[in-house]
């Protein structure tokens, strides 16, 4: 049987059985779960959310001992991360097998792609230290975020204070050089609210290049940073908040005929100042935001060394109106300025790009079943002019059996980036100011089922997109080349899931993502997007001082190119095991510990990019 009709199968035999009734307790509004706000920019019960959504909570990132945003994102079902060596390394992140800047990430809400790239974020300067949770939503969001929310959306959000004042200190080291540090002062007094946090990172690291096309010399890497989140409510009227992180992160790298010596240094800085207000007895909730991004990257090498600046500053204002029981509409509108520099070899360029948006959003629901979404915007780009999006995304939920049934389909767009538009060195390459952007259309449509009290759930998913107009430079054409809108492509697939606590003590839960993709001009498979691609996490408490976890990735084949012959290849499947655990000695101190690729498997992905072996880490946390 093809994995392709082995995943169908499955998921056919979970949408009959979550059908049988009898095995689960009345669902309620929310049953102490927490919300998510991502979705609908509102905050929402998850259970009334038909976006397939992903929450990983500070719990959850303390327990599984994750340290950077590429490791808590290969955790995420539908997600693929690729990053080329060892931690700071230049990562990937293709969600549902949408292209690498198609995932908008956001912290706090401040868009923190990097206008002077083709607006990715270098999500491997990430540390997770400051972090309260992450949210997830996969399939086309731009109704909501705009440009880049095609595959997915990656919202952070940074702790805030409560109560007494707290330190906490926590100090780790282990393998590979490695050794950090985290500080941090949080709490409330009266109105305010407070939440200071700082990192430092170093590890000597490993070759970025793999042993098989010449590596040897470890790439260090280091990351230093602060955050601080600050709120104040003087009544129950206002509520005033302000964000500010800042980071700097220098990481070598590897390069033919050059491996020691090249690397990149770049200096980060988010912010964000807005006013909340509640009017009309909390029937309007205006929001009313400024916010920035400034990021500047310097590659020192003899040849392809160059500097790229960018800045992004976004004043944005959005409306809830929460109108009767059955309705919430929300009505926004942005203003966004971008600008770009770059000097390099390849890369010229000092521009401007603007773009207006409003949307409207109305969030229903009836009879306490039918829950959902329907929304549309419209942006006003400065240079391809306007684009229209809409989505509608319902969700049912059977409150006899526990089961929710949901659907989406929604259309998204990413805008050309400066680099597209005003980019290239004017010789062999030049930019393109007559682009499109770069449309999808998407759906998806599933089920999630809860057993015996929750304690079983599971649910499947089947997704699919169609991308078009994609910009690649066409190099069939006489120098200089231009990037033009000429490719196509589909990726499809399955997000399944189970979860079950058999006992009090353990929590097992298995993730897989079954994915097709293809590229239809040259009919092939995209590359670097796994098959298959699995995560178990098993986590158990002996006793409550104590926890162990066990978290266990398998990736399937994919299709790469080769680093030394360029050929294409399809890479072999590779199994990573991680251990981790802790111990509260006393109420205010954590010892905990991990082991890394515990079987100490050698795997390239990107091919020709090396991976730390096993590792072991171990540290120490205090709170006072």
């Amino acid at each position: 049987m093809t994995s392709r009709r082995l995943s169908l199968l499955l998921f056919a035999i979970c949408a009959v059985f979550s059908a049988q009734p009898g095995f689960a307790q009345t669902q309620g509004s929310a049953k102490g779960r927490p919300v998510v706000v991502t979705a609908t920019r509102v905050p929402t019960d998850p259970a009334r959310v038909a976006s397939s959504t992903t929450v990983i909570t500070a719990e959850e990132i303390e327990r599984r001992q994750f340290r950077s945003m590429p490791e808590l994102l290969q955790a995420v079902p539908g997600l693929a991360v690729v990053q080329s060596g060892g931690p700071g390394q230049l990562t990937s992140v293709f969600s549902r097998g949408t292209e690498s800047n198609h995932t908008l990430v956001l912290i706090n809400g401040v868009e923190a792609a990097d206008p002077s790239s083709n607006t990715t974020f270098q999500i491997e300067h990430l540390l997770v230290d400051d972090i309260e949770r992450v949210e997830i939503i996969r399939g086309p969001q731009s109704v909501l975020y705009g440009s880049d929310a095609i595959g997915a959306v990656v919202n952070i959000i940074t702790k805030r204070g409560a109560g007494a004042p707290s330190l906490v200190g926590k100090v780790e080291g282990g393998s590979f050089g490695t050794i950090s540090g985290n500080a941090g002062v949080s709490g409330a007094q009266g109105p305010l609210d407070y939440s200071f946090n700082a990192n430092r990172f170093h590890t000597d690291g490993i070759s970025s290049f793999s042993d098989r096309i010449g590596g040897g010399e470890n790439d260090a890497y280091d990351n230093i940073g602060a955050t601080a989140n600050l709120g104040y409510t003087p009544n129950e009227l206002v509520t005033l908040r302000g964000f500010a992180k800042l980071l700097s992160a220098d990481v070598e790298f590897d390069e033919f005929g050059n491996e020691s010596g090249p690397h990149i240094d770049t200096r980060e800085g988010f912010g964000r100042a807005e006013v909340e207000l509640n009017l009309l007895d909390g029937a309007w909730v205006p929001t009313l935001g400024l916010s920035g991004t400034h990021i500047n990257r310097e590659t020192k090498q003899a040849v392809f060394g160059g500097e790229f600046i960018g800045t992004k500053i976004k004043l944005d204002l959005q409306n809830d109106f929460y109108v009767s029981d059955q309705h919430t509409i929300t009505v926004g509108g942005e203003s966004e300025w971008d600008h770009g520099e770059a000097d390099s070899l390849f890369q010229v360029f000092d521009e401007d790009l603007r773009n207006q948006a409003v949307f409207i959003q109305d969030q229903f629901a009836f009879w306490e079943r039918l829950f959902g979404t329907v929304g549309a915007r419209l942006d006003h780009h400065s240079e391809f002019g306007s684009e229209v999006t809409w989505r509608v995304a319902p969700a049912y939920l059977i409150q006899e059996t526990g089961t929710k049934l949901k659907a989406s389909y929604g259309t998204g767009f990413k805008a050309p980036s400066l680099e597209d538009l005003f980019g290239g060195d004017g010789a062999s390459i030049i930019g393109n100011p007559n682009l499109d952007p770069e449309k999808s259309r998407g759906w998806d449509t599933g089920f999630e089922q809860s057993l015996f009290d929750d304690r079983v759930s599971f649910g499947s998913t089947y997704f699919r997109n169609e991308i078009e107009d994609l910009i690649a430079v066409n190099f069939s054409l006489p120098v200089p080349n231009q990037p033009e809108n000429v490719s196509e492509a589909e990726t499809w697939g399955i997000e399944s899931f189970i979860a079950v606590t058999p006992v009090e003590m353990v929590t097992v839960r298995l993730d897989h993502t079954w994915l097709k993709t293809r590229d239809q001009d040259q009919n092939a498979d995209l590359l670097r997007r796994p098959e298959h691609k699995a995560n178990l996490d098993v986590s158990f408490r002996p006793i409550d001082a104590v926890t162990v976890s066990f978290d266990l990735l398998y990736v399937g084949k994919r299709e790469d190119f080769d680093a030394l012959t360029f050929a294409r290849v399809t890479e072999d499947p590779y199994t990573v095991l991680s251990l981790a655990g802790s111990w509260q000695a006393r109420s205010n101190l954590r010892l905990f510990g991990r082991v890394e690729n515990l079987l100490d498997k050698d795997y390239e992905d990107p091919n020709g990019f090396g991976q730390p072996g096993i590792g072991f880490f171990a540290g120490l946390e205090a709170r006072l």
